[in-house]
């Protein structure tokens, strides 16, 4: 069965995509701050293919587990060469 794409509009669909939930803690997410930031870039793409005006929002931390995640993650973006034409992935972080 394939279902028909419906146009999100101003007062339809969902419009902002959190990407994961606490990615820093293990028990949430198993890959790297790397791994993490291919997931983002996908899902920015993604995102903005299927809706221009999709809010991507890097995914909640908890910090404890992993204090250097955010920092490390943001480090991986830095080194894309896609990154600074596509706001770094994401629009708000969480």
């Amino acid at each position: 069965m394939v279902l028909p794409l419906v146009p999100v509009t101003a007062t339809t669909g969902i419009r902002n995509w959190e990407i994961w939930n606490e990615p820093d803690l293990d028990q949430f997410f198993v890959g790297s701050a790397a791994d993490y930031a291919r997931l983002l870039k996908v899902a920015y793409f993604a995102g903005k293919f299927a809706d221009p005006q999709a809010n991507i929002v890097f995914g909640g931390m908890v910090h404890w587990q992993k204090p250097n995640w955010f920092n490390d993650v943001l480090n991986a973006i830095g080194a894309d060469s896609q990154a600074a034409a596509n706001h770094y992935f994401m629009d708000d972080v969480a």
